[in-house]
Parts: C-alpha cells; structure tokens; sequence
C-alpha cells in the first residue's frame, strides 16, 4: 500500500509557533510518523475496515485554509491520531509464517511453544494473541506439520473448508486451494485430532495416530483413510526429502515440483492438466525437478527444456 504523504507537516500549521515549539512539535510528529510503515498491507486493511486509517487521513492531510483553532492543538490531535491508529494495527496485526520457494523446509516455534515444519511456498497466520486467550491459526495454502504442545486452550487450524482442533499432538495439513481439485488433507502421526467440515460442523470426526481424513471443495462428508494396525506412523515423506503422490492431475504435480524446486513448468495442452497419474509417485530424495519430471513424462507427457529452470510438457 503507498503512502500518501501525511507525514509532512503544512507550513501553515507551524506560523503561530516559536521556533523551540515549533522545533519540538515537529520532533513529536516525525517519531509518530515513522510508524507508518507499519501500516497494515491491503488484506488486512479491507479486514480492518478503513475507519481508522481515515481518521488518521483526515487528521493529518494538508489544509488549504487556514485552520479555525490553535495549531498547536491541531498538530497534537494529528500526532494522537496517529499513535492511536498504530496501537491498534499492530495490536490486531496478524503474523504470518511463509516458506520460500524451493527445497528444504523452513522451522518455526510459536509463542505455546508448538512447533511447525513449513513446506515449500506454504503460508500460515495467527494472531498477536495467539496463546493468551486461543490458538487458533490460519493455513491460508500449502503444507504444514505440526508438533503441538499440550494445553486445555484447544489448537486450531483453519483451511478454506475444515478446522482441525486438538489439544495437543502432532498431524500434518495440507491444503492448496489454487489445485485442480482442491481438498483438505489431514494425517495423524500421534495423539487424537478432531476435524469438521466448515459448511456442516455436525459432521465432525477423531483421527488417531496413523488415520487421515480429505475433504474436497463443496463437499460435506469426509473421506477417512485407515492405516494398517502393524504399520507405525510415520512423518510425511516431504519432510524426509520425498516426492510422494497417488491418484493426482498431472497439473498439481508438476505445482508441487514447481515450488519444491523453483522452477517454471508449462503444460502446452490445456485438458493435459486434468489428466490424473496412471499410478502414482514416489522418488526418494530427488535431486532435481528434471529427475520427476522425466519419471512422470516415461507414461503421460514428453518434455523440453528451452532455458534453465524451465520446462514444457506435452501430454500423450
């Protein structure tokens, strides 16, 4: 969001001021100035509602007239206005958590002492109070592990269409809502998890250690996934440095090679990316995008690379 220039101070509102005033009025509105930086970006402006930030507008824009009262008083209600408008924004402010693109995983501890592992291009968001009263996080896309601390403040995630709530345990959530075929995907390596459909809360199911649940967009059932009883749960695969997918489109794998790996890939054929896999995929600490690339390409596609970090795929 740019801003407008109301961090400068009209020459008219300093004429009836001694120099010392004037001096040490306009070291007042330089310091609350300087937090306009911490402006909230446009998401969070429209979710604030633009009350506050006109107020500060309104206080602080030039005046063309001469104004009715006191400067001195005029620069005071700006300068309150200001620090006010602040306050409020970065006590509301949400933080967010984002993964850079490419391989590797990032690590974060929240405040409860929980931990996450981030997958590649994955975006989280929580609250400034998060862990006072609620901890309660928003998964706005990708993938994320959680190792959560046990606590009687439930843990919740929020995706487009599910809330996972525990109270402390460790899962993994993955939720691309710019996929083919979005969905919500929930597996339980320890503990007992609940998930609930948004759009029908009453439908609300646990997952154990080893069980996951899926949700699609639109959908209000859940499909649940019961491991072996002799298999031990395990971390996903992305966490270990796998590439591990079944019964997905063409389009959302080559995504996911995408942000693993940094590159750009085209699929000429536009139907080409509703094509699901044959069978699926597992590599084992890849070490290139080209090296699933040409695993996926031997059944479904050819491909081409006209530059580096670039490729072009043509579906059979």
């Amino acid at each position: 969001m740019k801003h407008r220039g109301y961090n400068q101070i009209h020459p008219e509102a300093l004429a009836d001021l001694s120099g010392p005033e004037a001096q040490e009025y306009e070291r007042i509105w330089d310091m609350a100035a300087g937090y306009y930086g911490a402006e909230p970006d446009e998401s969070e402006y429209r979710a604030m509602g633009a009350e506050i930030w006109e107020t500060v507008a309104s206080a602080t824009r030039p005046r063309i007239r001469r104004v009715f009262f006191s400067p001195r008083y005029y620069l005071l209600a700006a300068c309150f206005a200001i620090l006010m408008a602040v306050s409020i924004t970065l006590l509301n402010r949400s933080i967010s958590i984002e993964a850079p693109l490419g391989p590797g995983l990032t690590s974060e501890v929240l405040p409860d002492g929980s931990i996450l592992a981030v997958n590649s291009g994955s975006e989280v968001r929580y609250s400034r109070k998060f862990g006072d009263s609620h901890r309660d996080l928003i998964l706005t896309r990708g993938e994320i592990f959680f190792d959560v601390t046990e606590d009687d403040v439930p843990f919740r995630v929020h995706t487009g269409n599910m809330v996972v709530e525990v109270h402390g345990t460790s899962f993994n959530v993955r939720y691309w809502p710019d996929e083919i075929d979005p969905s919500t995907q929930v597996a339980v390596t320890s503990g007992i998890v609940s998930v609930l459909p948004k759009s029908a809360p009453e439908n609300v199911r646990e997952l154990r250690a080893g069980e996951s649940a899926s949700l699609r967009r639109g959908h209000n059932l859940l499909e649940i996934t019961s491991a072996s009883p002799q298999a031990e749960p395990e971390k996903p695969s992305w966490m270990q440095g796998h590439f591990k997918y079944t019964n997905i489109a063409l389009g959302d794998v080559m995504a996911e090679v995408e942000r693993r790996f940094a590159v750009t890939i085209d699929i000429e054929d536009d139907s080409g990316d509703l094509r699901r896999l044959p069978k699926g995929i597992l590599k084992e600490s890849p070490a290139s995008a080209e090296e699933i690339i040409a695993d996926v390409c031997a059944y479904t596609c050819n491909y081409r690379r006209p530059a580096a970090g670039r490729f072009v795929l043509t579906p059979h």
